[in-house]
Order: C-alpha cells, then structure tokens, then sequence
C-alpha cells in the first residue's frame, strides 16, 4: 500500500558535531566528548538526528591539523591538545575574573546606594 501523499524529495546530509563535553575532574585524566548530529535539508526544513559521539582522553602531546570551518581545507598550522587546554584554561580564566569583577561592582554600588539612602534619611529624634 503506498503512502498517503507520498512524493519524492531531494536534499542533502552531512554531520556535524553539536556539543562538546570537556569533563575536567580533580584526579582524573581529563576527557572530551564529541557529541555529533546529522542534517538533513530538505527545501527550507532542516531536520536533526543525534548520530554518536568521540570519546576522546586528554593526551597534551597529541597534534592536530587545523582546519578551517568554513571549506575543511587545513590551514598548514597544528596545534596539541595542550595548547587547547592553555586557551579553553585562559577562556574560563578571562570570563570568570570579569563576571567576578561585575559582582563585586554590583556589591559596591549596592552598598553605596545604601549607605547613600541612610545618610539622607533624618536623624532620629530623641524624647527627653
């Protein structure tokens, strides 16, 4: 029995990795998970499908090619696996000494503002 409606449509597939999970804990050797999908385009609809993963452990020696994301054609520049630990390292650094920064900002203007309410605020009187 065919299909109701059924029509022939054409697209195209590819994967593609969709999340990357860096697991970086105290004692262990640290591990990334490649998370992929595969798209299908079909028309303007685009359709998504978990595809597996790479379960890849942390070695600093090992090189990659680097590639570059808009052709896939490598760049003729390697990197390790150190050197991306030094900069997802500087990354969690950078980001976390400015949310630090933008509380303690938010704590001073807080107490300012504070201290500002009180002092405009009249004494208090005293009943002989």
């Amino acid at each position: 029995m065919a299909d109701y409606k059924e029509t022939n449509v054409s697209g195209k597939q590819w994967q593609r990795c969709n999340k990357i999970i860096i697991e970086n804990t105290f004692g262990v050797v640290p591990r990334i998970t490649l998370w992929e999908e595969q798209i299908t385009s079909v028309g303007d609809q685009k359709f998504q499908q978990p595809s597996g993963a790479l379960n890849i452990p942390f070695d600093p020696n090992a090189t990659i090619q680097l590639m570059n994301p808009a052709n896939g054609l490598p760049l003729g520049v390697t990197m390790t696996q150190g050197q991306i630990h030094v900069a997802l390292w500087s990354l969690y650094m950078h980001e976390a000494v400015k949310r630090d920064a933008a509380l303690i900002a938010a704590e001073a203007a807080r107490v300012e503002a504070e201290a500002a309410r009180i002092s405009a605020e009249p004494p208090p009187v005293v009943s002989p």
